[in-house]
């Protein structure tokens, strides 16, 4: 499931005509834009993309080289990881780590008992490079859907009725600048449970 779409949200607000699809993509665009910033996560990845890490702390831990940290989510096993001295790393000789042992993943730890394998660079200090999908899932959870919903939902109505609390014209995403002072409780209380 990908993020709301414009049609999610006028099903959710029951709106069938399409007079309001621009405001109601600026409030849905807004809304996503809020909620990955609240929570400092992107919930929804579809592309691989390579990253690159340091053989150093924070990202490896000095104490036995077997631990890389990646100070983000990865939303599924990595495609390829290359150690910092451009030898492969297979699925194998790591296991990915996750306090619930599903994704979003948070860093790989290399298996002592493989032949020798640690983190390491190069002679040119060459980074580790993993090919993965970055971000929390690759399919929005169901809170966050409806949070973004809820979110889009109020600010489409401050706007259209001048309710629910001043709204201004936003940056990144093209959307609308929400106040979280507006929002109702338990929206930021959902959001609460997904902050990094």
């Amino acid at each position: 499931m990908t993020y709301p779409t414009t049609a999610n949200l006028k099903t959710f607000l029951k709106i069938t005509s399409a007079s309001d699809d621009a405001v109601l993509d600026y409030a849905l665009d807004a809304a996503i834009e809020f909620v990955e910033r609240q929570t400092g996560r992107v919930f929804v990845v579809v592309a691989d993309k390579i990253e690159l890490f340091p053989v150093q702390a924070p990202h490896v831990l000095p104490s036995n080289n077997l631990k890389l940290l990646f100070l983000r989510d990865l939303a599924a096993a990595p495609t390829t990881v290359t150690n910092g001295d451009g030898v492969a790393v297979t699925s194998s000789e790591y296991l990915l780590l996750s306090p619930y042992h599903v994704a979003p993943y948070f860093g790989i730890e290399l298996y002592r008992n493989t032949s020798g394998v640690y983190w390491q660079h190069g002679g040119d200090y060459t980074n580790i490079s993993i090919d993965a999908k970055w971000g929390y899932s690759e399919d929005c959870p169901d809170v966050i859907f409806q949070v973004i919903l809820q979110i889009a939902q109020h600010d489409y109505q401050a706007r259209s009725t001048g309710q629910g609390g001043a709204v201004a014209a936003a940056s990144r995403r093209g959307g609308l600048v929400i106040p979280p002072s507006g929002l109702p409780d338990d929206v930021l209380e959902r959001l609460h449970l997904y902050r990094r």
